[in-house]
């Protein structure tokens, strides 16, 4: 022990009101439990305690950070932990920094355990830290007021974890649960007539979606959201699933009323909800989660939600237009489905005053790709945007032509860049690109679904049906796919949050 350590320890410890017996080789925690202020319910959050490390690899800045969290000087000992971490390999170093992360949730202090989430490699964690960083999200989903959030963090099990952690996550559970409850019993607005019924949690909903065929797979995505959400929010009702693949939607609607539902959520596919809409007449209403065709006769009774793309089109062109950007490039795949993001985008760009110097359309072949270089080469001074949109082969291809071409104008897309599956190899070569993201993808950059942004979709069906009264009133929520708002035409859009890549990883972003 060099001489500088020991005198910074004996002054500590001064400090610390005497000398101190020897301590253990993990925290001790408080005798009672710190309550943290919130806008409903306190949120009693569980006192961090840290297993015994190999004696290798205690060391005096851990004794110290143990003696400092003993004298409930949280701040100090997160920091301490934190910076004990730093000097560390894994699994000791990812361990350490996760304790500096529980002990900052109970100061608490959301920006100090974002910033020590930094330090940590998700992707390279061990069952139990895998765990402990998944309840580590799920403390700071409870401290932003986010407890549906948390519930679908702590949903996974984890095989033979510690005793003490496997209560912790459980409390939190209980934590999540109790902040859920005044949002599900307490609606803003009294509760509607029986067609448009606000108080689903004891009635049986329909979920209409395909169980074999093309798209089951998608089918069994989205119903794992709803199936999740029907739990987290402890609904008595069950939820009737039928097979949209097997029988026409109508049939299976009318099947749906006969057994006296109060809901019907699906289905997916376009041709399915054309059916139901023909019927023109729906006693029971049905949020689809898809979007018919502008123009298409809709009845009154149906209601549309899914990941339009349009959504994020705009969000982009408003956002770029607001910070004075109003020459734009647009770089957009020669498809059917690059006319829509073209369309939404520019006529949002347009109604704000922006215009659209110039909009390249790339083929699907990539090894057409190069010549994208000269066009976007001879647009370097006169635009102050490019807008970008394609899917993740694509912008991973398309990107880094952009970018060797021009470093100063700032690069937006829409979320369709990226999987939503985490691999910051390959994702390194978007890192400086702006994108709309759903908050589910940016609370779970590790995920276990296959689909996670349907997965997300089918969580927050599941929610529009429990607040339906509050939602067609006028008033939005804030879910797993943004923040939901309904429109007059019974459409509801969305509004994301604001990510970008950095060393590959997604992290949250300023627009």
């Amino acid at each position: 022990m060099n001489k500088l350590l020991l005198c910074y320890l004996f002054f500590i410890s001064i400090l610390l009101s005497g000398c101190v017996t020897k301590s253990p080789n993990y925290p001790i925690p408080s005798a009672t439990p710190s309550a943290i202020p919130a806008a409903t319910k306190p949120v009693v959050l569980p006192e961090p305690n840290l297993p015994t490390l190999p004696a290798t690899a205690v060391n005096d800045k851990i004794r110290l950070a143990n003696q400092l969290y003993k004298q409930g000087l949280h701040r100090e000992a997160a920091d301490t932990y934190y910076h004990a971490g730093l000097e560390k390999a894994p699994p000791t170093r990812n361990r350490l920094i996760l304790q500096a992360i529980e002990i900052a949730a109970i100061i608490p202090d959301t920006s100090v355990m974002q910033h020590f989430y930094k330090a940590i490699n998700s992707r390279h964690l061990s069952n139990e830290n895998t765990a402990r960083y998944n309840y580590t999200k799920a403390l700071l989903a409870l401290l932003q007021k986010q407890p549906n959030i948390a519930l679908d963090i702590l949903q996974q099990s984890y095989p033979a974890l510690p005793a003490g952690l496997q209560k912790k996550i459980e409390q939190t559970r209980q934590q999540a649960r109790s902040q859920l409850k005044p949002v599900v019993t307490q609606p803003a607005t009294p509760a509607p007539s029986s067609t448009n019924n606000n108080s689903n949690s004891n009635k049986a909903i329909a979920v209409l979606l395909p169980r074999q065929g093309a798209i089951r797979q998608i089918g069994a995505q989205l119903f794992e959201g709803i199936h999740t959400a029907a739990r987290t929010h402890s609904a008595t009702g069950s939820l009737k699933l039928m097979d949209s693949a097997k029988l026409d939607s109508t049939v299976l609607y009318n099947q749906a009323i006969e057994k006296g539902v109060s809901f019907v959520i699906g289905p997916f596919a376009k041709s399915n909800i054309i059916s139901i809409a023909k019927n023109g007449n729906l006693p029971v209403p049905v949020l689809s989660l898809n979007y018919i065709p502008t123009g298409s006769k809709k009845p009154s009774n149906l209601y549309e939600f899914g990941l339009l793309p349009e959504d994020e089109a705009v969000q982009v062109a408003s956002q770029i237009a607001n910070k004075g950007l109003k020459k734009a490039l647009l770089v957009i795949p020669n498809s059917a489905w690059g006319q829509r993001i073209e369309k939404a985008f520019g006529y949002q760009y347009h109604s704000q005053g922006g215009i659209i110097h110039k909009t390249l359309r790339y083929p699907n072949k990539s090894s057409q790709y190069k010549s994208l270089s000269r066009s976007i080469a001879t647009q370097n001074n006169h635009v102050d945007i490019i807008f970008f949109a394609g899917s993740p082969r694509q912008a991973k291809q398309i990107y880094p032509i952009i970018r060797s071409n021009n470093r100063h104008v700032p690069v937006y897309a829409t979320s369709h860049i990226y999987s939503g599956k985490s691999n910051s190899v390959a994702n390194q070569v978007l890192d400086g690109i702006k994108f709309t993201e759903i908050p589910y993808i940016l609370e779970h950059p590790i995920n276990r679904q296959n689909y996670p942004r349907l997965y997300a979709l089918g969580l927050d069906a599941y929610r529009i049906t429990q607040q339906f009264t509050m939602l067609k009133n006028g008033q939005s929520i804030t879910g797993n796919t943004g923040k939901i708002k309904m429109q007059r035409n019974g459409q509801f859009h969305r509004t994301l949050q604001w990510a970008s890549f950095k060393n590959g990883h997604i992290v949250r972003s300023t627009p």
